[in-house]
């Protein structure tokens, strides 16, 4: 029947036996239509809505009977005459109502067009919420990225794996990051909740680079290309270890074996340091604070040079004796005793501890004071032979 033929004119169309499904167009530019005795449809040059009172309805069902691999679609296209950069293609809208009576939009999925040029198109979608009354960017699929929680509310983000309900977890209110448990000690946190050994690997697959890991803190200044290496970097200083735990102490392992260690009690150990061996002088000096600095004698490293005045008198003041060590066993050793040769006033040859007390003493350079006595018994000898020869010429 030709279209023009059919002319409702306000009236009502209906189409089954009960007259409980028809339709109306007793609104201008609006056409309703009724199922069952309720309205469900309604469509005007803008939208068309579905309306039910029934549970679980109004549905809408894609259903496609073709036996090909083809699905059915649902298809939403911006089809203007000058589409630009960044267009809002299609948004698919969530509402809501709150207890005020006020409708509000609980979610939405947008579309925009990033690239409309021809052979270069390129898009993004934004999935949104609302969180204390304000709309905000949950996720964000870029051409170039994907952006979690782009509005920078404090929302946090967590993946499960099959045991772990925080393999995971970013703490979006802390800025802190941990992978295992939800351990927000420090900026980024490794824990294992089971028996699997914790660890973290650093592989490079390519044959001819390295792993790195970097660990740099305040007034870092950028490094070379150096791969393979462990940096650790900060202004006020680096630690290295535990300051409670560790009882193993901290090791430096190369080849397959300790070659550097500090334990718990803060002594420091490199093994093969006493199997490499060389006739030179001790030249390691200890502070009392554990510094070590190597010993020198050159005139390039010191100032205020004078003759020495303590000698021989000074030296017959000291008392030569043996002990045993309170860490050594039965070894006896001899030497002096610093508390003495500080009584003596040789004081430039004492070390103290941070308490002012002596503590050691720098051997080393007391042969300064042997030299010094010898050579005033040398001219004593050098008098008496002097003294002799006379007498014996008369």
């Amino acid at each position: 029947m030709p279209r023009s033929n059919i002319q409702l004119g306000g009236q009502e169309l209906k189409l089954d036996a009960d007259a409980d499904t028809s339709i109306t167009v007793d609104t201008d530019d609006q056409i309703d239509i009724r199922v069952g005795g309720s309205d469900l449809v309604k469509l005007t040059d803008s939208t068309l809505t579905l309306t039910s009172a029934t549970a679980s309805r109004p549905g809408i069902v894609l259903e496609s009977t073709n036996a090909d691999a083809n699905p059915p679609f649902l298809r939403f296209q911006k089809n203007g005459s000058s589409p630009a950069n960044n267009d809002e293609i299609a948004a698919v809208q969530f509402y809501a109502d709150d207890d005020g009576g006020n409708v509000f939009v609980a979610g939405q999925i947008k579309v925009y067009s990033d690239n409309v040029s021809d052979g270069s198109e390129a898009s993004s979608i934004t999935f949104s919420n609302i969180n204390a009354g304000s709309a905000n960017n949950c996720m964000q699929f870029n051409p170039t990225e994907t952006v979690f929680n782009e509005s920078s509310v404090n929302r946090d983000f967590r993946v499960e794996s099959d045991d772990n309900a925080n393999m995971l977890f970013v703490d979006g209110g802390n800025n802190r990051v941990s992978f295992g448990a939800n351990d927000m000690t420090n900026t980024v946190n490794i824990a294992a909740s089971s028996s699997t050994a914790i660890g973290l690997t650093i592989k490079n697959t390519e044959n001819s680079k390295s792993g790195e890991l970097n660990v740099l803190g305040s007034g870092y200044a950028a490094h070379g290309a150096n791969a393979g290496q462990l940096w650790l970097y900060n202004a006020d200083g680096v630690t290295v270890g535990s300051a409670t735990g560790n009882s193993g102490g901290v090791k430096l392992v190369a080849g397959g074996s300790a070659r550097v260690t500090v334990d718990s009690s803060g002594r420091f150990y490199v093994p093969n340091v006493y199997s490499s061996t060389t006739s030179s002088g001790a030249n390691v000096n200890v502070a009392s604070d554990g510094r070590m600095e190597r010993s020198t004698s050159s005139r390039r490293y010191k100032n205020s040079i004078k003759d020495a005045t303590h000698g021989l008198t000074d030296l017959l003041k000291l008392r030569s004796v043996t002990y045993k060590g309170n860490n050594d066993g039965d070894t006896i050793f001899g030497g002096l005793i610093a508390e003495e040769v500080h009584d003596a006033g040789l004081t430039e040859f004492v070390q103290y501890n941070d308490d002012g007390e002596p503590d050691a003493l720098s051997y080393g350079n007391m042969v300064s004071l042997c030299i010094k006595a010898i050579q005033e018994l040398s001219a004593k000898n050098d008098a008496l032979e002097a003294r002799i020869k006379k007498l014996e010429a008369k």
